[in-house]
């Protein structure tokens, strides 16, 4: 067995295995990969702003470059990298579905706050996407409800078993009703629980 080549790290002055230092043109470096990445790591603390300034500017210079290396490393990766992406997934189950629910909050009040500062552009923005892509949005109804059967009749059930849901159901049953009988008017919700309150949720008659 053949003894390994040992170099002496100027930083460290440690005795370490030529293995340890990382290559310099033909020959290797003086300082051992040790003391090389504790060095980088005080240089980065120390240049912080710098390093990110030159990255950025890196970046915005070598996109096609990056874009490029970066889809020929991941066709050479591809199994590897999916099997680590599903194996991450399910060892995060908790953690991941914790960030979906709060990007999704987050979402959600974001666009509430939209809604109440754009009313007006938000209504017609969902008009006018709905009158463009209504045959769109059918096929897709009725393909989620094709695949969710189950589910939606489950989750239907329970929100009719909800104060809001058996009101919602009275609403449903009056109108029938009302169409039924020809009666002129229409009213909408809020104006029907009014006139509820008002009669102590009792039959006028």
């Amino acid at each position: 067995m053949e003894e390994a080549i040992m170099k002496v790290c100027t930083a460290c002055e440690k005795a370490r295995p030529l293995t340890e230092f990382n290559r310099k043109g033909k020959g290797w470096r003086a300082q051992c990969r040790h003391c090389d990445v504790a060095y980088m790591a005080e240089w980065r603390k120390a240049n912080r702003e710098r390093e990110q300034t030159y990255n950025a500017a890196y970046r915005e210079s070598h996109q096609e470059e990056r874009k490029e290396a970066f889809k020929q490393w991941y066709d050479r990766n591809r199994d590897q990298q999916i099997e680590r992406s599903k194996q991450y997934r399910i060892q995060h189950q908790e953690v991941l579905l914790q960030k979906r629910l709060e990007r999704r909050e987050a979402e959600r009040k974001r666009y509430a706050q939209y809604r109440q500062m754009y009313p007006g552009r938000c209504k017609t923005t969902r008009a006018t996407y709905r009158e463009r892509n209504r045959e769109k949005i059918r096929a897709k109804g009725r393909i989620y409800h094709a695949n969710n059967r189950e589910r939606i009749m489950h989750r239907k059930s329970a929100h009719n078993q909800t104060p809001r849901g058996k009101t919602v159901r009275r609403i449903i049953r009056q109108r029938y009703l009302a169409r039924k009988a020809n009666a002129p008017g229409t009213f909408t919700v809020v104006q029907f629980l009014g006139r509820c309150d008002y009669y102590g949720w009792c039959c006028y008659w």
